[in-house]
């Protein structure tokens, strides 16, 4: 059924009940049925030769979501300017019956990119979903952007924006259900169903070795022997891992991590470690308590490891802990470090963090070292209204968080390096359809996660005890570059060279 602008909302029937839809801006043939083979093969389509929708779909299953509803979408004509509301962007409206005891979210996969959708109050603005709501009226709206591309040429005396081919673009509606512990639970409850429901089922925290390409788990007799030992202490970021971080300074014959083994005799340890459901305080106290005593290290850290890194070092309540277990603390190289933390943390932007991350999955998959199982089970979790993520709060610029480690105390290090980088990609692609998205969320220069000011910004009180060093910028606060963006930097040379030089 074709549906034009202006002309109110369209109804289905279909056998779970009355589907309406309604578009802004642009013409749309729509066609909501339930969900088929066909259709799903249709929806995984974009992001073909690499099939990454299937792990979705297995994550999406394994955290009990079940398919409701699917419509694909034939956009008609182009945009005519005038969006939803205020929004300068076409979209289409879909009101979807909610069934019993049930949550749904949209699923569509925009030119290569899974991006998460969830329902809307239909009586409040925009952003402000309740439970009780979809429980009251029995369904649940949601507004769904679709592709645009650049502003330009002209359409019917306005400014018009050239829609990308959407023949293959479908919107997949998921259900599932309602975790009543989930519903204003308390922060405990909530942290706790976290890393027992979805954080533990992934991986558990423990210390493993870089210097083998397995990254096998570290016992604590092993640790024991590195106790006075110049060692190199990596940690990973958030959704991520060890591996997932760190596994391309393992590629090649004589790789950095191979170096890096020879030079200290197999002493390269990485942290795993929960993401969500701790605090970076809480990954710094359980960090160096799994450490032995009299260490003498190095430090690398990505993302959200730059933070627990700071926590190590800088926050004077862990003073004594870190003194008995940190004896030297020499070179200190933050690559993307969330210095200052990320818009994205935002409790309004957690939703926009989790689609950020889908897209850098989107990229390379595995590759990305993303963990889409912990993305889709924090998805379940903010599907009930629960987006004060302690974990997450402290991650937003300005919180007491950072507040705490800006202040007079910091622990005497060798050097600070930091690695950082302002992607910008232009033209038509899944790569400019991620920066756009990553650009409208964080507000300035940033490579798609970290704002590119806050990777380089620290204590002030560590002037004149700890040198502060650029070890590579990729861009510049003006001036954008297309190669880099927050999960590839161990990919490039002159990172792998920088390490080299300060570690070697």
């Amino acid at each position: 059924m074709i549906i034009n602008p202006g002309e109110g909302q369209r109804v289905f029937e279909l056998p779970i009940g009355n589907v309406y839809v309604r578009t802004f801006g642009f013409s749309m043939d729509v066609n909501p049925k339930v969900p088929t083979e066909a259709i799903e093969r249709r929806l995984f389509v974009a992001l073909s030769p690499e099939q990454l929708g299937e792990p979705f779909q297995e994550a999406m299953a394994e955290a009990g979501f079940e398919h409701h509803l699917d419509i694909p979408l034939d956009t008609r004509e182009e945009f005519s300017g005038q969006g939803f509301l205020s929004e300068s962007r076409p979209v289409v409206q879909v009101d979807v019956p909610s069934p019993n005891d049930m949550l749904l979210v949209a699923m569509k996969i925009d030119r290569g990119i899974v991006q998460f959708h969830l329902p809307e109050s239909t009586d409040q603005p925009r952003g402000a979903h309740t439970l009780l709501e979809s429980a009251r009226t029995g369904y649940s709206r949601f507004i769904i952007p679709i592709s645009h591309g650049e502003y330009g040429g002209n359409f019917q005396g306005k400014m018009a924006i050239t829609l990308f081919d959407p023949l293959k673009t479908v919107v997949r509606f998921f259900k599932v259900r309602i975790v009543d512990e989930l519903l204003q639970a308390p922060i405990t409850t909530l942290t706790n169903y976290i890393a027992n429901k979805i954080e533990s089922h992934v991986k558990d925290e423990q210390f493993r070795s870089l210097a083998d390409p397995d990254f096998p788990v570290l016992t604590p007799d092993d640790l024991a022997t590195m106790s006075g030992e110049k060692t190199v202490l990596f940690i990973h970021g958030i959704l991520s891992s060890i591996e997932g971080a760190f596994h391309a300074l393992g590629k090649g014959g004589n790789s950095v991590l191979q170096q890096l083994s020879d030079k200290y005799n197999g002493r390269l340890i990485g942290w795993d470690h929960w993401t969500v459901s701790k605090t970076m305080t809480k990954n710094a106290i359980d960090l160096l308590n799994a450490l032995p005593d009299d260490m003498d290290v190095h430090i690398v850290c990505h993302s959200r490891g730059g933070a627990v890194t700071r926590a190590i070092l800088e926050d004077p309540a862990l003073k004594n802990l870190r003194e008995k277990k940190l004896r030297t603390v020499n070179e200190v190289i933050f690559v993307a470090g969330a210095n200052q933390g990320s818009p994205l943390a935002n409790p309004d932007r957690l939703v926009d963090l989790i689609n950020v991350f889908n897209g850098l999955y989107s990229l390379v998959g595995n590759g990305s070292g993303v963990s889409i199982k912990v993305i889709v089970g924090v998805l379940k979790v903010l599907l009930h209204g629960v987006f004060n993520i302690p974990s997450l709060r402290d991650l937003t610029p300005g919180s007491k968080f950072y507040q705490r480690l800006n202040g007079p105390y910091c622990t005497p290090a060798q050097e600070y390096c930091y690695v950082r980088a302002n992607f910008d990609e232009k033209g038509i692609s899944v790569r400019s359809t991620l920066d756009t998205l990553a650009d409208s969320y964080i507000q300035e220069p940033n490579d798609l996660v970290v704002p590119f000011k806050g990777a380089m910004t620290f204590d002030p009180y560590l002037s004149g005890k700890v040198p502060v060093n650029r070890g590579m910028d990729y861009g510049d606060s003006n001036t954008g570059q297309s190669t880099v963006l927050h999960t590839n930097y161990f990919e490039q040379a002159e990172v792998r060279d920088l390490l080299l030089n300060k570690l070697l």
